[in-house]
């Protein structure tokens, strides 16, 4: 009988750890479901007279507007070069989007883009 006992105590204990053991499991399977979707904007591309058709025509915005479209839960990072230019550059990119749609709290401005010819979109879940 006491046998007995401490058997179903020992299920239970290995249940728990097997358990404990796979939870870190969940949220990493769901990082790399979502891993962040890069694009990059180059100022060339930028150059050009801007219109709603000529924006939503460059493939990065484009690409954005496309994966953005009815999502909620996922945040746009516009990383842009740093300095007052690349801060006008971001802004105005910003205006245009919120003009073509896209919710402005779901955009969020960071200076340091790695080139300074280039501004990277980096579309991201929101994680709560």
């Amino acid at each position: 009988m006491r046998a007995m006992k401490i058997f179903r105590q020992f299920k239970q204990y290995q249940i728990l750890v097997l358990l404990f053991m796979l939870m870190p499991v969940g949220p990493t399977l769901a990082v790399v479901k979502d891993k962040p979707v890069h694009f990059v904007l180059t100022q060339q591309q930028w150059s050009v007279p801007r219109t709603a058709e000529s924006v939503l025509g460059m493939p990065a915005i484009h690409n954005v507007m496309k994966k953005l479209a009815d999502k909620s839960d996922y945040v746009l990072h516009i990383r842009y070069p740093g300095g007052e230019v690349g801060m006008l550059w971001a802004s105005e990119l910003n205006g245009w989007l919120v003009s073509l749609g896209l919710a402005s709290s779901s955009i969020e401005l960071q200076p340091g883009s790695l080139n300074v010819q280039e501004i990277e979109l980096s579309i991201n879940k929101i994680v709560y």
